[in-house]
């Protein structure tokens, strides 16, 4: 069984990919893996001798710039392992064994994704702090996925929508019945201060729309494509709790006015868009499905209960006619 781990470069320095290298150099498993490194076409490239000095396998590619979602689709079409599991450059794991915890979940009853926590990096005045992120299908960090099923059941990432992580996750997540969940955490996610999503302190209500429309064309390609209404029904559901929640639990009070603006207009084209199937639901799987959504993003007692999101959605389609 081989793993390949697949890192998309941009404008992260050799020192920063050299970090992620050692990590892996130091891994106890020594054999059974790969590396390969796609740039987004940057204007510097790696030193190939620096790269050659790691023991282990890496290829190297530079790819006209296309984006993250494209460089990663390469990545995949690059692939001919057994598994993948996609890394940033600026990451690293954070000790010897993660390899081998991986490698011994994919070798156990060979599942299609082996998900695990993963520590974040979070910058606080000149100090770095570290917090728990659970296995979930928000983060493409720390999992490993058969690459046969991603190719059997056509899931790519997404290269419009500026979220296509999700998609791809929510994909690989809901069309598998065999995923692992690992309790270890064995991998950081750095702090980069060139990283938009951590220097912009409320750059997941700048892309929010982004992020929806993301969810609102994976809707329509599990119905017209896929033929999948079940998972159309399950996630039209989910995606209406969440963006009702996070409308009216207040958490986007101190973002600009104009990122507001355009988060509440992506939210109001999905209501527009789905409002009608979404309310054909059966009454009791939409509680549920809310109710879920509310542990899942950790929100308790928002100022929107699962009773008013049918004026919510009346009241928000009007505003953003």
């Amino acid at each position: 069984m081989r793993l390949q781990i697949l890192i998309n470069h941009y404008h992260e320095s050799q020192e920063m990919i050299g970090r992620m290298l050692q990590s892996i150099a130091e891994q106890s498993v020594k054999s059974d893996f790969e590396v390969i490194i796609a740039s987004d076409g940057m204007d510097h490239q790696l030193d190939r001798a620096f790269l050659e000095t790691f023991p282990f396998s890496v290829q190297y590619h530079v790819l006209p710039h296309k984006g993250t979602r494209a460089t990663r689709n390469a990545l995949l079409d690059m692939s001919t392992a057994d598994y993948l599991m996609f890394c940033d450059a600026d990451d690293c794991f954070k000790d010897s064994n993660g390899l081998s915890i991986l490698l011994n979940a994919a070798n156990d009853g060979g599942p299609d994704v082996v998900s695990a926590p993963f520590d974040a990096e979070i910058k606080d005045g000149g100090e770095y702090k570290f917090f728990r992120i659970p296995t979930n299908g928000v983060w493409i960090q720390s999992k490993i996925f058969r690459r046969q099923y991603l190719i059997d059941n056509h899931i790519r990432f997404d290269e419009i929508a500026n979220h296509g992580e999700m998609s791809f996750l929510w994909l690989t997540l809901h069309l598998s019945g065999n995923i692992r969940r690992l309790q270890e955490s064995f991998y950081i996610w750095k702090w980069n201060d060139k990283s938009v999503t951590r220097a912009e302190p409320f750059f997941n209500v700048k892309t929010y729309d982004k992020a929806v429309n993301s969810y609102a064309r994976l809707a329509e390609e599990l119905l017209n494509e896929r033929q999948r209404k079940d998972l159309y029904q399950d996630l039209i559901a989910g995606e209406m709790s969440a963006i009702y929640i996070d409308c009216e639990s207040g958490k986007w009070n101190a973002a600009p006015p104009e990122y507001i603006k355009a988060a509440k207009a992506g939210c109001a084209a999905f209501v527009r868009r789905f409002r009608q199937d979404y309310s054909a639901l059966d009454e009791n799987f939409r509680r549920r499905k809310y109710n879920a959504t509310l542990v899942g993003r950790r929100t308790y007692g928002p100022s929107g209960k699962f009773a008013g999101i049918t004026a919510w959605m009346a009241e928000i389609g009007a505003e953003n006619e």
